[in-house]
């Protein structure tokens, strides 16, 4: 009962083991006093846990791999035909949110350049 991925970029399969998060933490820089008063803003991205051929846990990117094949048959074997392609729904990115969210937070006291 194994997951078998491709690496999209350089070709090595790798079995799949699971799917983590990493965060990070990044500063912005306030717009009066620069990084004295920088606010840190998280960041979030998928990852897919997975071994090679020798066993070593690697972690890789989820955009960067595809699924070969499931239980010894290819994906296309298993599913039914599809007539219209595959909807791919992007997953957003970091600088979306980080966007969204800086956004809503300059919106969000609106009065505080009254007294400056």
């Amino acid at each position: 009962m194994a997951i078998i991925l491709q690496h999209l970029s350089d070709g090595n399969e790798y079995i799949f083991l699971g799917i983590g998060v990493e965060g990070q933490k990044n500063s912005i820089s306030s717009r009066m006093l620069g990084e004295f008063f920088a606010k840190d803003v998280p960041e979030k991205s998928t990852l897919i846990a997975a071994c090679d051929s020798f066993g070593k846990i690697v972690w890789l990117n989820i955009n960067d791999v595809i699924v070969v094949e499931v239980d010894g048959e290819k994906p296309a074997e298993i599913l039914p035909e599809t007539i219209i392609t595959t909807p791919s729904i992007p997953i957003p990115d970091d600088e979306e949110k980080t966007n969204t969210e800086e956004k809503s937070n300059l919106d969000e006291f609106p009065e505080d350049e009254d007294w400056i």
